[in-house]
């Protein structure tokens, strides 16, 4: 399996598959495999295939947020929060945890501060980053809070995958 078919498992196994939601509290409204009416505007949401689903998912998020040329497990790390964040916070995200400016691009400084750590570390301290990027999000609005202990589950689940080798 791939990295990228490993990543994909994890989150879509957090994306509520092939149901449909319309969270009035979610900024996505209506979601069916954790693809979001929000952010494709002209996708025909409810008729989604998991097929269709995969081919966004590598492209706006596998390829778009630069985990193909990550080591494995930072590459899951950062596509699950890709998913979760979109692509420019996730980045964030990704490099304060490797101690480099964080403004959102994929660049030599970002790559090299990954490469400086050890994946497995790397992408335990991203996850930690992306708690503490929950609950900030919590703190600005309180309609939010009903999500944190999922979103919590989510990274403790994606710590024990990438504990257990994937």
């Amino acid at each position: 399996m791939s990295d990228f078919d490993k990543a994909l498992t994890f989150s879509l196994k957090w994306e509520g598959g092939d149901k449909i939601t319309d969270d009035p509290d979610d900024a996505g409204g209506l979601t069916k495999y954790g693809i979001s009416k929000r952010a494709h505007p002209d996708l025909d949401i409810a008729n989604l295939t998991h097929e269709q689903a995969a081919e966004i998912y590598k492209k706006d998020y596998w390829i778009a947020g630069g985990c193909e040329a990550m080591p494995y497990p930072v590459n899951m790390a950062h596509f699950d929060a890709c998913v979760n964040h979109g692509v420019r916070n996730a980045t964030k995200i990704l490099q304060r945890a490797a101690g480099v400016l964080d403004d959102g691009k994929i660049g030599p400084q970002t790559m090299n501060g990954i490469i400086s750590m050890d994946p497995y570390l790397m992408a335990i301290a991203m996850i930690t980053e992306r708690n503490r990027f929950y609950h900030l999000i919590v703190e600005a609005n309180q309609t939010q809070s009903k999500f944190l202990r999922g979103w919590l589950n989510r990274t403790a689940d994606l710590t024990k995958v990438i504990e257990d080798g994937g």
